[in-house]
């Protein structure tokens, strides 16, 4: 629920949303713009990009479901433990 009191909400209320909305609604409309194509930058036919663009499907299987190891419990606490073995090696402190 929002509070009417806060102040964002109370300077909501005082700010002119009418005058507001006329000063800058004329910087949204839409203008109807036509592209234009550049001859000069297009190197192919549409038909030979779309041959060279079927011609080179690239598929990348590296990732694969098996090889994600996700964080649980145990191996975050398999971790720290290591940290804290070799944290205790480095200022001399041997452990049972």
């Amino acid at each position: 629920m929002i509070d009417l009191r806060h102040p964002l909400a109370v300077l909501s209320k005082r700010l002119p949303w009418d005058e507001i909305e006329a000063s800058l609604s004329p910087l949204f409309l839409h203008k109807d713009r036509a592209g234009k194509r550049n001859e000069e930058a297009d190197l192919f036919g549409d038909e030979e990009l779309v041959e060279r663009w079927s011609e080179n499907v690239v598929v990348d299987t590296t990732v694969q479901e098996k090889a994600i190891a996700y964080p649980v419990d145990s191996r975050l606490l398999e971790i720290a433990r290591h940290k804290v073995v070799h944290a205790a090696k480095r200022v001399g402190i041997s452990l049972k």
